[in-house]
């Protein structure tokens, strides 16, 4: 049976990594046709171009980004009553790196879990024994993402709920060169 033509009016269902639940997701956010994602653009960038191993940090007012997995996270309520929340990265069997963030447990807490992948970009310091971020953008990565498969500005788009940025990033990655052509 040949291939089905190649339509920019094709619904978002039939592209790679999107199927019926994610399908759904999409509309809700009126994404129905590849058209629509053709058009769907981000609403920031995250500038990912100063990459670094743990042993390359420097102190500073320079943005860095690391990458690594969750070893662990806790959460805590400081003296003044703030939500105080600290994440341990393991970045790369080299060494780790704490994400401390205050105010905003509750909002970004939902999706730490143990061993999965983040990209951190921050202003490092070093505090011994380890260095530290404070409120550092976090990527997400997916299982099976490599940190050199990420670009190095990274989009953010708007999202709705049960739609990750590295879902959403994946699906324009892999449709890209092969709808772009019929612009």
């Amino acid at each position: 049976m040949p291939a089905e033509p190649l339509d920019l009016r094709s619904s978002v269902l039939y592209l790679k990594g999107v199927g019926p639940q994610r399908a759904e997701i999409l509309h809700r956010i009126g994404i129905h046709r590849v058209s629509d994602l053709l058009f769907y653009f981000p609403r920031d960038y995250q500038d990912m171009t100063e990459r670094r191993e743990i042993d390359q940090l420097e102190e500073g007012n320079k943005l860095q980004t690391i990458v690594g997995t969750i070893e662990e996270w806790s959460r805590r309520t400081t003296m003044r009553g703030d939500t105080m929340l600290t994440l341990v990265v393991n970045a790369n069997g080299k060494g780790y790196i704490k994400g401390v963030w205050f105010k905003m447990a509750n909002f970004i807490i939902r999706d730490f879990a143990k061993g999965r992948k983040v990209m951190l970009t921050g202003k490092p310091k070093f505090d011994h024994p380890f260095w530290v971020m404070m409120h550092p953008l976090i990527t997400y990565l997916a299982d099976n993402e490599e940190e050199n498969e990420v670009e190095p500005f990274l989009p953010i788009y708007p999202l709705t709920e049960g739609l990750k940025q590295f879902h959403l990033r994946k699906i324009v990655r892999n449709m890209l060169p092969i709808y772009t052509p019929l612009l």
